[in-house]
């Protein structure tokens, strides 16, 4: 197989998705792609996407931003940080979050109500500058969120 000549152009990407141009390459996209394959690419062990501390979430971006240069990525997706509460746990035997499916922090409409719902000042927006300030000529960030279902079922459960 012949190596990736990494040259971002996220313009590429910008005009298959809206449809003004047909590319040089088919452009790569990926919503998430698993730590072990980032380290077997990488060839080291990369920041956890779990962590919340401020040198590992840095970390993470440049390992993010390298892992996808590589591979010849016109883009990278960081998501900017909205806590909305969860019940999250750290599972230490697998080094990961889970959310426990029958318990929740809204029950009733009386929850719903006295939750402490973000505003648009909570958001934080640091990953996205800093990787702003990381990014290769020709690399663009495309911001991304969890999607309503996840953010529903984190706060109501799911049984």
């Amino acid at each position: 197989m012949k190596p990736v000549q990494p040259a971002p152009d996220f313009t590429r990407l910008r005009n298959v998705l809206t449809g003004e141009a047909k590319p040089n390459r088919l452009p790569l996209v990926e919503l998430f792609i698993d730590e072990p394959i980032k380290e077997q690419i990488l060839g080291r062990v990369v920041a956890s996407d779990f962590s919340l501390d401020p040198e590992e979430v840095r970390q993470r971006i440049d390992d993010e931003i390298e892992f996808r240069y590589k591979l010849g990525y016109d883009y990278i997706d960081v998501c900017p940080l909205v806590y909305f509460g969860t019940g999250f746990q750290f599972s230490p035997n697998t080094e990961r979050f889970w959310m426990s499916e029958s318990s929740s922090l809204i029950h009733c409409r009386k929850d719903f109500e006295k939750h402490q719902w973000p505003t648009a000042e909570d958001v934080n927006y640091s990953q996205m500058e800093y990787a702003a300030s990381r990014l290769p000529e020709g690399m663009m960030i495309i911001p991304r969120v969890a999607g309503v279902f996840e953010n529903v079922s984190f706060l109501t459960g799911i049984e």
